[in-house]
């Protein structure tokens, strides 16, 4: 565990239009042989409160041709303030 591959932490510097300085994310899943990856924010300076991202990727003929979809998916608590009622 640990050490790149599950329960590793990696801390990042956000230079995104969100406002948000940086983040500190877990790793919890890394599927290689599916092609799937999860993290969850620990911390940072964003308003984020829950936020979890799970990432795949999944291989297809388009045309005739090989393409890959990557598909990404959030799961966010809304912070107060963030959304019109």
């Amino acid at each position: 565990m640990g050490a790149d591959g599950v329960g590793s932490i990696r801390e990042l510097s956000l230079v995104s239009g969100i406002p948000a300085t940086s983040s500190v994310e877990l790793l919890e899943t890394l599927d290689d042989e599916n092609h799937v990856f999860s993290s969850r924010v620990l911390k940072g300076g964003h308003r984020l409160q829950n936020f979890r991202s799970v990432t795949s990727l999944h291989e297809q003929q388009i045309n005739g041709r090989l393409a890959t979809t990557v598909l990404e998916s959030y799961v966010v608590d809304v912070p107060d303030g963030s959304s019109r009622v």
